[in-house]
């Protein structure tokens, strides 16, 4: 089974007991038989993108949270790059917030999630010298979000549509 997909249903499997669906629910959303969604957990049939965008639509998620694992999502937040970051150059979040002219429990609230502002994205890489270019980017989702299609064998337009999507909303 490619790698991609293990995760994808990894994630479905997470969001279908959270929610405490069965199989059946599932297999309801998808439109399809309970033993075709047996297929599909078996790798004995493709999961495609309209089921993808069913399963998103059914769960009221992003359609690329489906592609990730949490840990992946931490990685591409700007909090899991911020903590990155401040390990890297073995900061406090103290030492930071000082740096950058911003209250210590604002930078820890950036750490646990809480959105920045511009002003305090443009300060804090100019602070720790982050080089926005590819995939080093402080929110690479799209990149990923692209390269992750391609795995999946869509064709380009399918994919611009979908990033055009992802970019507007």
């Amino acid at each position: 089974m490619p790698k991609q997909t293990e995760k994808i249903l990894k994630k479905i499997e997470f969001l279908k007991r959270r929610a405490g669906y069965s199989d059946r629910d599932i297999a309801k959303a998808l439109q399809i038989s309970p033993s075709g969604y047996s297929r599909i957990k078996n790798n004995q049939r493709r999961l495609t993108i309209e089921h993808l965008e069913k399963l998103a639509d059914f769960f009221k998620v992003p359609f690329f949270y489906l592609f990730f694992t949490e840990g992946d999502l931490e990685s591409l937040s700007f909090a899991g790059n911020l903590k990155t970051y401040l390990k890297e150059k073995n900061w406090t979040y103290e030492e930071l917030a000082k740096h950058i002219g911003l209250n210590v429990l604002r930078v820890i609230e950036l750490s646990q999630g809480a959105t920045p502002t511009k002003e305090e994205v443009r300060r804090i890489i100019s602070t720790l010298g982050i080089k926005l270019t590819g995939h080093n980017t402080i929110d690479g989702r799209v990149e990923l979000i692209k390269l992750l299609l391609e795995e999946l064998e869509l064709d380009e337009s399918r994919i611009a549509v979908i990033l055009e999507y992802i970019e507007q909303n």
